[in-house]
């Protein structure tokens, strides 16, 4: 039986598609800036590997792996990275992880101005999701170390106190920043009433219960 044309891509298009995941999956693998590799690779083209090789310029610029890169190697992932970032931000420009990446280039750059409006932009365009708001929050201590935070800064705490993970990240901040525990409470004071009791339960194992 002969296969028509038509029938022929479509029976193809897939193995195609396929390939070339694969493929953008070995160039991101050998341009993942926490491997010491040097990168000159743009943003893949499919989302999922676009998104993966953000979070990898994530992971590079952020604590513990930057405060363990050279100078060099940070400067070299800051380049990179923050193509890839401008990149996803022409394809998607409400790509809340492209605006937290570009928040920590700024932070890194000593930039804390365009840091914290980075950080707002990437809160109004994902606002909710525990991975970026964890991110986020940690970059925030850092940019406010001696004070309270900006107001939006009470967003992600009520996004993380919703998730188990979320709620000791947040604990521990809260015992160890004495500066934080206003803005850490009045966040807990909005949220809901279970999530309130799993923070208060953890506050009280830990002692820090005030």
């Amino acid at each position: 039986m002969q296969l028509r044309i038509s029938e022929f891509l479509f029976l193809g298009l897939p193995l195609l598609c396929s390939a070339l995941f694969v493929e953008e999956i070995r160039a991101l693998w050998h341009s993942d800036p926490g491997d010491g590799a040097e990168i000159s690779l743009g943003l893949p083209i499919s989302y999922p590997a676009a998104r993966t090789s953000m979070i990898a310029c994530v992971n590079a610029l952020a604590p513990p792996r930057s405060l363990l890169a050279t100078q060099i190697e940070l400067n070299d992932h800051m380049a990179v990275c923050a193509q890839r970032f401008e990149t996803a931000l022409d394809r998607m420009p409400t790509s809340g992880l492209a605006h937290l990446g570009l928040a920590f280039v700024a932070a890194t750059q000593g930039d804390r101005a365009n840091a914290q409006r980075r950080l707002n932009l990437s809160r109004q365009f994902s606002p909710h999701e525990g991975w970026l708001a964890e991110r986020r929050f940690i970059l925030a201590t850092e940019l406010f170390p001696d004070q309270v935070g900006p107001p939006e800064f009470r967003a992600d705490i009520a996004t993380l106190l919703t998730s188990q993970s979320g709620a000791e990240l947040v604990s521990a901040f809260y015992r160890l920043h004495q500066g934080l525990r206003p803005v850490i409470s009045a966040a807990a004071g909005t949220a809901k009433a279970s999530d309130q009791q799993r923070f208060l339960n953890l506050l009280r194992r830990q002692g820090a219960a005030s």
